[in-house]
């Protein structure tokens, strides 16, 4: 059982359009202030998932889940440094780190990086990230690359989780995760995506209005759409 299995319930921190920037730290204390004891927090036009994460390390108690962050973006190297630094302001038990592929249109649209070999990268990168928080020198070639590179902070390998869908990701995740992340897909589905990862724990992510007004539907319905349009 990893650190996360203890919290059955997260709160994901919503990046709404429109809205403050800083209503996120306000989401996470007021998630943890009802009892939830875990986040998770990834990117989107604000906050760089690290420093979000790094500023509720200091100010609560709660279980920090980083991502999922594109590893078509970030290095796996980079993204080790930050899980460490993370780590070091939480304590080891307390962070953890998600994977996923993103969107053409964010990858490279916004990025200028290119959208491939994904299910490699995903692979590749959870083995470097896993390796560098042990303490190991870098020295890897293949879809990504990187050699001599030592980790200069204590820390520890976190619980890893891949979001995935395609039947490729979905066999790497099998592999390789810790944990396999679902996102807007209905119970069944949920429940045949656990079958592809036998053995692995499942985290859906399920748009939830706690407070059911009409106007908090419609912003959850326009967050939908704009996740939904992304990959076309």
């Amino acid at each position: 059982m990893t650190a996360a299995d203890h919290h059955p319930v997260a709160a994901v921190i919503p990046y709404w359009l429109g809205r403050p920037a800083l209503e996120a730290l306000e989401v996470a204390h007021a998630a943890g202030s009802v009892g939830i004891g875990a986040v998770w927090a990834g990117e989107m036009l604000s906050f760089d998932a690290f420093a979000l994460m790094g500023a509720l390390a200091r100010e609560t108690s709660l279980h920090l889940t980083v991502g999922p962050l594109a590893v078509g973006i970030r290095t796996p190297v980079g993204i080790a440094m930050g899980v460490a630094s993370l780590q070091a302001l939480a304590g080891t038990e307390r962070v953890a780190v998600a994977l996923g592929a993103s969107t053409r249109a964010v990858t490279e649209g916004w990025h200028g990086r290119e959208w491939t070999d994904l299910p490699a990268r995903l692979e590749e990168t959870a083995g470097i990230v896993r390796g560098v928080l042990d303490g190991e020198r870098t020295d890897h070639a293949g879809a990504l690359s990187t050699r001599g590179f030592r980790l200069g902070i204590e820390s520890a390998s976190p619980e890893v989780a891949i979001a995935a869908f395609g039947p490729r990701s979905l066999e790497v995740a099998g592999e390789v995760a810790d944990r396999l992340v679902v996102n807007l897909v209905t119970p069944v589905q949920a429940g045949r995506l656990a079958e592809a990862v036998p053995g692995r724990p499942v985290t859906a992510w399920v748009g939830t209005a706690v407070d059911p007004t009409p106007e908090a539907l419609a912003r959850i319905r326009r967050q939908v759409v704009l996740y939904l349009a992304a990959p076309g």
